[in-house]
């Protein structure tokens, strides 16, 4: 059987020569995980020079999304594709989703480009 909504499942045992069982009751629950957090390469920071981040999740299957304007990140934000250069002071925040998982916490990374 498999379940895949939340379910409640009776069940009795027979058996020739036997009285039959009480009804066993049990109900499951499905808890739907969480995406791991976006994480940033290099880490935010002071650098002295333009930065190229990249932004990596742990999560199998998972598409992350992405802001550098300081609005919060939706899956209407762009969708990151591969690194970008920073080139002047910018905070970069990410969401990520998966499949079947509910989407990962906001990240952010600050990164401070002193030229």
């Amino acid at each position: 059987m498999t379940v895949t909504t939340t379910e409640t499942v009776n069940a009795i045992a027979t058996a020739p020569g036997f009285t039959q069982s009480a009804v066993a009751s049990a109900t499951y629950t499905l808890v739907q995980g969480q995406t791991a957090a976006p994480t940033f390469s290099p880490a935010g920071g002071t650098y002295l020079l333009p930065q190229q981040v990249s932004i990596s999740d742990a999560s199998p299957g998972a598409t992350i999304y992405y802001t550098t304007d300081g609005s919060t990140p939706t899956t209407s934000s762009t969708q990151y594709t591969g690194p970008f250069w920073i080139f002047t002071t910018t905070t970069v925040w990410a969401i990520a989703v998966a499949p079947g998982w509910s989407q990962s916490p906001v990240a952010h990374a600050t990164y401070n480009i002193r030229l």
